[in-house]
């Protein structure tokens, strides 16, 4: 796995040049191929079409110009061309004429007015006897022909073809045929088929009431045309390479440069300890890019910040919280074993001990229980469970107390409510929540439960009377050890801060929610929402 970010953005780039290289390489070689095929197939056409014209019908039948052919200009008959005719009748081949390009006027028209020359006794053209040709003929022109016995005859084709013939392509009159071929000298090459009928008959002689039947096959070599296309990857294959060369020291340089400021913020963030979370990394440093990260990087600094502080704020409570029931109990202990006292005297003071050491169980077991809500450490079992019992169970292990303080107790909470919630964890949050109600209710106070049944949930309020807070207060009320009411401290040493939180980390352990607000009585209202269970289910 790839884990170095630098690696991976190079290799990227690379990646994402190397595709369009290929692909405009592969663009730029079928274009040129294209091209080249197009232009070769031109020139194959034009010499076809070429000699094609050089047929003609003369007195005796269809002619071959060999004069012309032999003067045929380069744009119109490939150098390298090898051409083969076939015909369904024989094909006269006129002697060669020399080309006279002074000749007097008048003897160009005794020349034009002559008689054409006729075959010798007025047979038919003999394809074996040699034509009685000048010297001045050009070899490559010196016609070669030959009678079948199938359908076509062979009239006429390039004497480098030797005794060798070119295939025969098979076309429509009118239209051109191209294939990739064999020559006969085994290289690759291109032809192309045309398919034609020699001109009506014209002037004096035996007239010819059917056409001839053509087909022309011109073919020539690729091979200079496949050495360019050769050459052509070539040249985009090493210019690819070093492009890709060249490109890979750019990235490095590039990403090296661009991951620079990464590496600055890494290097502060390392040079940061505990002592050292109040510090922020600029963002005007960075690129705006990286912007977001510090900004991230800066709020996780922050909460660190006052997760430590909460740590030490909270190591510091409960040293004091733990200090004065320890205080207490140590205070006692002197006091009784300072000299011999009564029977009485020693059960008061075992009295008083107790009691100190059931406040410092009391706090110790809290601490324990909100340390394993937060954790996570404790699962919570749902079921559906009835309100009334459980509330009765709980407010009767503070009666006494409130009993003591003359504190009315008006339980309004519905027989038949039913709440989805752990049992244990409903006994932890009824016990705390009341447990804080009775603290922070005043003397000949008064604190009211109302229960409700909803589409959404259930919902119960414990309101009380006598509440000292003000709004900004409320959002602190959840804090451990955080203590708004001067007189807590007074009225119960078990009062230690941490009844609310672990109301509010029990209700999220059920899947419910801890509210709290202040009416306009100045009454204190905790809202616990309970979710609930179908019916059905």
């Amino acid at each position: 796995m790839m884990r170095s970010l630098r690696s991976r953005l190079i290799i990227g780039m690379l990646l994402g040049l190397a595709t369009l290289l290929v692909a405009a390489d592969t663009a730029i070689y079928m274009v040129q191929k294209h091209q080249l095929h197009r232009a070769f197939d031109e020139t194959l056409a034009s010499s076809a079409n070429s000699l094609a014209l050089l047929f003609h019908q003369g007195p005796w039948g269809p002619e071959f110009d060999i004069t012309r052919a032999a003067s045929l200009p380069a744009g119109q008959l490939r150098q390298d061309a090898l051409f083969q005719f076939w015909s369904d009748q024989p094909i006269h081949l006129p002697p060669w004429r020399q080309t006279r390009t002074s000749a007097p006027r008048e003897e160009e028209d005794t020349a034009r007015s002559g008689p054409p020359p006729l075959p010798p006794d007025l047979l038919p053209f003999d394809w074996d006897n040699p034509y009685d040709l000048p010297p001045s003929l050009p070899d490559e022109w010196e016609p070669r022909g030959r009678r079948n016995t199938g359908r076509d005859t062979l009239v006429v084709r390039s004497p480098t073809l030797g005794e060798a013939d070119l295939p025969r392509l098979e076309t429509t009159p009118g239209k051109l045929s191209f294939a990739r071929i064999l020559l006969p000298d085994g290289t690759p090459g291109r032809a192309v088929g045309l398919r034609f009928q020699s001109p009506a008959s014209m002037g004096p002689g035996p007239p010819r009431r059917i056409p001839a039947e053509l087909t022309a096959v011109v073919a020539a070599s690729t091979a200079a045309m496949d050495r360019e296309l050769h050459f052509l990857v070539l040249l985009l294959a090493v210019t690819a390479i070093g492009t890709m060369a060249v490109s890979a020291g750019v990235a490095w340089l590039v990403v090296t440069r661009g991951l620079r400021p990464l590496s600055t913020v890494a290097h502060r963030i390392a040079a940061m300890d505990e002592l050292g979370l109040k510090e922020r990394i600029a963002p005007r440093d960075v690129p705006h890019e990286i912007e977001p990260v510090v900004n991230q990087l800066n709020g996780l600094l922050g909460r660190l910040d006052e997760a430590f502080e909460r740590e030490r704020a909270l190591t510091a409570d409960v040293a004091h919280e733990l200090r004065t029931p320890a205080a207490e109990i140590s205070t006692i202990a002197e006091i009784t074993l300072s000299r011999s006292r009564g029977e009485d005297e020693y059960r008061q003071a075992l009295g008083d001990t107790l009691e100190s050491a059931r406040s410092l169980q009391g706090l110790i077991e809290k601490l324990l229980t909100l340390a394993r809500l937060e954790s996570g450490h404790i699962k919570a079992q749902l079921d559906l469970i009835a309100m009334k019992p459980v509330l009765a169970r709980q407010w009767s292990l503070v009666s006494g107390t409130a009993e003591q303080r003359r504190i009315v107790f008006d339980d309004q909470c519905p027989p038949d409510l039913m709440v989805t919630a752990d049992p244990q964890l409903l006994e932890v949050v009824l016990s705390n929540a009341l447990h804080n109600a009775v603290t922070y209710t005043p003397d000949d106070g008064r604190i009211t439960v109302v229960g409700e049944n909803g589409n959404s949930g259930c919902t119960l309020r414990i309101i009380n009377t006598g509440c000292t807070l003000q709004k900004n207060d409320l959002v602190r009320v959840f804090d451990r050890f955080w203590r708004g009411d001067s007189a807590r401290t007074k009225r119960t040493s078990l009062s230690c801060g941490l009844g609310l939180p672990l109301v509010r980390r029990a209700m999220e352990a059920v899947g419910g929610k801890a509210d709290t607000d202040i009416n306009a009585d100045s009454r204190f209202v905790l809202t616990l929402t309970f979710g609930v269970e179908n019916a059905d289910e």
